[in-house]
């Protein structure tokens, strides 16, 4: 599991103190989705799988959006949201 958190610099838009947790196994979407999301000024959390999603979730970080990928290898974003 890999973590990115960055705060809100620079004039990119307004800052913000929302939390995004985006769970993608592609490494070009991933990097793609945490940039453009951080230059809009949120804080973002990267996890790879299903299975790390739940665990991220699990800690007492909870984000304010999860924007879950379907398609992923082992449990899917449709399990992750059974679960």
């Amino acid at each position: 599991m890999y973590l990115v958190e960055k705060k809100p610099v620079g004039n990119s838009g307004p800052p913000t103190e929302k939390h995004i947790l985006v769970v993608e196994d592609d490494k070009m979407l991933s990097a793609l989705s945490t940039t453009r999301l951080r230059k809009a000024g949120y804080h973002v959390s990267l996890v790879e799988d299903g299975v790390e999603c739940i665990e991220f979730l699990k800690q007492d970080i909870l984000p304010d959006l999860v924007l879950l990928d379907v398609v992923m290898p082992g449990m899917n974003g449709f399990d992750v949201l059974k679960h």
